[in-house]
């Protein structure tokens, strides 16, 4: 008798879940994780891609650029604001989509206004990000405008941050959202392994050559060159690429620090965060403050069930291990600053302030608040009321929310599609649909779908179309744009058009779930085509039998 405990029965082993009539091809040998093939093509991707893996949905970034975080970080700028002098100066890193810096300037400026203060006229923030396509994108479609001269766009990696030329004034602050993750880490255990990842394909060197152009030798020969641009041509391999993962002997710096500091037997080291936040700690002056929103683990049982290298679309991250940087920026004399409740949340959030300088305070107010740390939870909550068919109850949680925060533009489109769809008030919703849409026109496909449908739903047409065209605009593949645009086709009696959108929705649809609201529409026309057909049919027929009534009794 099998004497497995259930979870061991459960609990399936990678090997199974391989497939074991195809062959695996090895790219590399076996290669420390920042190292790995999979991560250096993840860098190159970053690099060409820019904004768009935001818009598409494959990276996670608006729990960090939805109002409530940009509002929490300005309220801190604008306490440092009334404690320094001069001229400040705020670095943000892997700025991406751009939303957050935004969002922090807009609250500035509004609130030095309304409180008679300077702090605007003084700040200057300086918004970088490694992709040249991310600057480029913030400034073709004037994203600081309204903002001149207090901001600088400028492409840079994160851990080029002690090379920056800065303008004469005082570091404030450095910015870090979803940046850490992203650069050089490592997975130690305490026996002394270290995590190596090793490329590798299932399939034959056909797959290679379908996908790349190449052999087997040929891959082999790019992924050696030194030169990282070498690896672009191999890009498309990240559609079809899969690890085998091990832990070999290896020396790994900070490794035993890491290991102390989770209390576990296995730990990440985020070595190239660390790298970043000394060079950060050497341009801030003294009271200046780091601020860092990412994901990672805090408490010990986290680093039991944490897999700590996960993949978003073309992307890879490393989870941040927060206790040994908690330690770090400690040992570094920085007080740490953490929100209550913190390690349940979604996203962590760090402000580690260099010096002399009181935020407390201001930290309490804002990200201490029960609103703030629950924030991240309010999607969740609603869709379950939601799907339970408790719309009022729902109602009252974007209510509650957005009466603390009503800069979520996100939670403001959510709202809007509530109220146009479960309660049919279309005033409502337009009006928290088009304010949605004023706060971050750039990134987001949903806040103009939503905004289109109430348009639609009022009958103003034209006006739906040039919403949905913004939406097509952010990001062309989107299966919800393509199902409004057969709406709006079939009302205008396009039936083709309407079923080459659905076709298109359809091809665009990779997760599915458009797929019923889209097979449903593209029924619905081609039931009408039928219908048309039959009553053509019908008709030639009827025509037909009074001919033959006509002329047969003559017959």
């Amino acid at each position: 008798m099998d004497t497995r405990t259930p979870h061991q029965l459960l609990r399936r082993k990678s090997e199974r879940l391989y497939p074991t009539d195809k062959n695996r091809l090895l790219l590399e040998p076996p290669k420390p994780l920042s190292q790995s093939l999979e991560w250096r093509l993840a860098a190159r991707y970053w690099l060409h891609h820019g904004v768009a893996p935001f818009s598409d949905g494959s990276v996670p970034y608006i729990i960090n650029n939805s109002g409530w975080a940009p509002r929490a970080a300005a309220e801190l700028i604008l306490e440092m604001g009334r404690q320094r002098d001069g001229n400040l100066i705020v670095i943000e890193v892997a700025a991406g989509s751009g939303i957050f810096a935004r969002q922090v300037l807009d609250y500035v400026q509004k609130k030095s206004l309304e409180s008679n203060e300077d702090t605007y006229e003084r700040l200057l923030w300086i918004c970088t990000d490694g992709a040249q396509n991310s600057v480029q994108s913030w400034k073709n479609r004037g994203q600081f405008m309204g903002h001149e001269g207090h901001i600088i766009m400028k492409k840079m990696l994160a851990s080029d941050v002690d090379t920056l030329a800065l303008p004469t004034g005082s570091v404030i602050a450095v910015i870090a959202n979803y940046a850490l993750d992203s650069l050089c880490a490592d997975v130690v255990r305490r026996d002394g392994g270290r995590l190596h990842l090793q490329a590798c394909i299932y399939g034959d060197e056909s797959q290679l050559i379908q996908s790349v152009g190449m052999s087997l030798a040929d891959v082999q020969a790019q992924i050696d060159k030194p030169d990282p641009e070498a690896l672009d041509v191999l890009l498309p391999l990240l559609d079809i690429l899969e690890v085998q993962a091990s832990f070999i002997p290896e020396k790994v710096q900070y490794s035993q620090d890491a290991l102390d500091a989770a209390k576990s037997d296995v730990a990440m080291v985020n070595t190239g965060s660390l790298e970043f936040l000394e060079k950060a700690l050497s341009k801030m002056i003294d009271g200046g403050f780091v601020l860092i929103n990412d994901y990672g683990a805090t408490l010990r049982e986290e680093f039991k069930r944490q897999t700590f290298v996960h993949r978003f679309g073309g992307t890879i991250t490393c989870a941040l291990n927060f206790p040994h940087l908690d330690q770090w920026f400690q040992k570094k004399g920085c007080q740490v600053l953490i929100p209550i409740d913190d390690a349940h949340r979604t996203i962590h959030t760090r402000i580690a302030v260099c010096g002399g300088v009181h935020l407390e305070k201001t930290f309490q107010k804002w990200y201490c608040d029960t609103l703030y740390v629950h924030a991240d939870r309010v999607g969740s909550w609603t869709n379950s009321y939601i799907a339970g068919g408790q719309i009022s109850e729902a109602v009252e949680v974007f209510e509650r929310h957005l009466r603390w925060c009503p800069t979520d533009w996100h939670k403001l489109a959510e709202a809007a599609q509530l109220l146009m769809q479960q309660l049919g008030h279309l005033d409502e919703a337009q009006e928290l649909a088009h304010t949605a849409c004023t706060i971050n026109p750039w990134t987001s496909t949903l806040v103009w779908n939503v905004y289109g449908s109430v348009l639609f739903s009022k009958g103003l047409l034209e006006e739906a179309e040039k919403a949905w065209r913004k939406a097509f605009s952010i990001w062309p593949e989107d299966p919800s744009t393509w199902l409004n645009f057969s709406y709006l086709y079939a009302s205008q009696g396009h039936n083709e058009k309407a079923l080459e959108c659905i076709s298109k929705g359809l091809s665009c649809d990779h997760q599915g779930g458009f797929r019923p609201a889209l097979l449903q529409k593209q029924s619905e026309i081609l039931g009408q085509k039928y219908q048309i057909h039959k009553q053509y049919a019908d008709r030639l027929t009827r025509r037909h039998r009074t001919l033959v009534d006509a002329i047969r009794p003559y017959q």
